[in-house]
């Protein structure tokens, strides 16, 4: 491999398959960016901070395709698109992980 990846990581463990990285990159959800002969992923997260009083939504675990289950315990996040606001990049996570349609115009 030109960039030197190490490829026996991916899959291992909590780390996601290629095909899932590979994934990410056709979907717009990170990219691949060169920096000083390194290849590294960009990612722009949108953190959510969903309120209930004094009760503070976390995600506390995420289900990979391949049925591995990895802890979490974090605020919702989305991968910001390019083209996206962080408003409708916020408002897709919430549909995506919470099956919540806000319907905003």
């Amino acid at each position: 491999v030109k960039h030197h990846i190490a490829l026996e990581g991916f899959g291992v463990g909590s780390a996601k398959h290629t095909h899932e990285l590979q994934h990410e990159i056709e979907v717009h959800d990170c990219s691949l960016q060169l920096v000083e002969s390194t290849l590294e992923r960009v990612v722009e997260p949108v953190v959510v901070r969903i309120y209930y009083g004094p009760h503070i939504l976390v995600n506390t675990e995420q289900q990979l395709e391949d049925g591995r289950v990895r802890p979490r315990n974090q605020l919702l996040v989305e991968k910001k698109h390019p083209e996206e606001s962080w408003e409708s990049a916020a408002i897709r996570g919430i549909k995506e992980e919470l099956h919540i349609d806000l319907n905003v115009h």
